[in-house]
């Protein structure tokens, strides 16, 4: 349970600084 949260922690920091170049 506890890898699951840190891998959504990771996706949501790509999709950030993603969303962070797009700008």
């Amino acid at each position: 349970m506890q890898q699951l949260k840190t891998t959504k922690q990771i996706v949501h920091v790509i999709v950030d600084d993603r969303e962070h170049k797009l700008k």
